[in-house]
C-alpha cells in the first residue's frame, strides 16, 4: 500500500503558540514529524525514526494503517495500527489540554507482544539544528529558537495488561548519535506471553 495523504494535529493556544504533529507515508509505513508553532509559523524540530534495519523490534511503533476520526464536537483523533515480527501495535494521537492555554498532543500506545521484547519504545531525531536537553524524570526538551518543546509522560499509575495505560517514560541518548533519543516506557515487562503492554506520552510547547 502507498499513499500520498498527509494528516496533522495542531495543539495551539489563543496566542498562536503550540505544537503540530504531522503523519506522512514513508516507504512502507507512516512516520510522524513534530513542529513548533509560534504566531502561526511552524518549523519542524524532530521526526520519528523509521529504520528498516530494525524490523523485528522497530525503533518507533510501526504504523501501516491510519484513520482519522472526528467526533460530534469536532475533536480529531488519529487511529494508528501496524505490526512487526513479534508484535501488533495500535495507538491513538489526539489533542488534549492541561488547561485552556496549554494544549498538547497525546500518544496512547498499546502493543500485543508474542515474546519478550528486545526493544520497546519510540525514537526521535532532531531536525533543523534543533538540540536535546534532558532532565531527570523522563522529560526531554527540544530546543530550536524560538521553539522549546517537551516530550514527557502524563502523570498516572503503572499497569500492565490493564485498561489503564502505563505512564512513566525514560529518555536515553542513542550511542554516537547526538541528534537521537530513545523514549522507553519504564513499567516492568509482563512475566508471561502473549501479553499486552500500553503506555502514554505527550508532546507540548514549553512556552505556550
Amino acid at each position: 500500500m502507498a499513499t500520498n495523504e498527509h494528516y496533522y494535529l495542531d495543539a495551539v493556544n489563543s496566542r498562536g503558540m503550540g505544537v503540530r504533529v504531522t503523519f506522512e507515508w514513508t516507504r512502507d509505513r507512516y512516520s510522524h514529524t513534530i513542529y513548533g508553532i509560534r504566531k502561526g509559523h511552524a518549523e519542524a524540530v524532530a521526526s520519528s525514526v523509521e529504520d528498516e534495519r530494525f524490523e523485528e523490534w522497530p525503533l518507533s511503533p510501526p504504523v501501516q494503517e491510519l484513520r482519522e476520526s472526528i467526533d460530534s464536537a469536532g475533536q480529531r483523533t488519529m487511529l494508528l495500527m501496524g505490526s512487526a515480527a513479534y508484535g501488533h501495535w495500535s495507538a491513538t494521537a489526539r489533542v488534549k489540554h492541561f488547561d485552556a492555554e496549554n494544549p498538547y498532543v497525546e500518544f496512547d500506545v498499546a502493543v500485543r507482544l508474542h515474546r519478550s521484547p528486545t526493544y520497546l519504545g519510540v525514537a526521535y531525531d532532531t531536525l533543523n539544528e534543533a538540540t536535546w536537553t534532558g532532565i531527570p524524570g523522563g522529560l526531554a526538551f527540544i530546543h530550536r529558537e524560538p521553539h522549546a518543546l517537551v516530550i514527557a509522560a502524563p502523570l498516572g499509575s503503572i499497569e500492565v495488561d490493564s485498561p489503564a495505560p502505563t505512564d512513566l517514560l525514560k529518555a536515553f541518548p542513542a550511542p554516537d548519535m547526538p541528534n537521537r533519543k530513545w523514549f522507553l516506557p519504564a513499567a516492568p515487562l509482563p512475566a508471561q506471553y502473549p501479553a499486552t503492554f500500553r503506555w502514554q506520552y505527550c508532546v507540548a510547547s514549553a512556552f505556550a
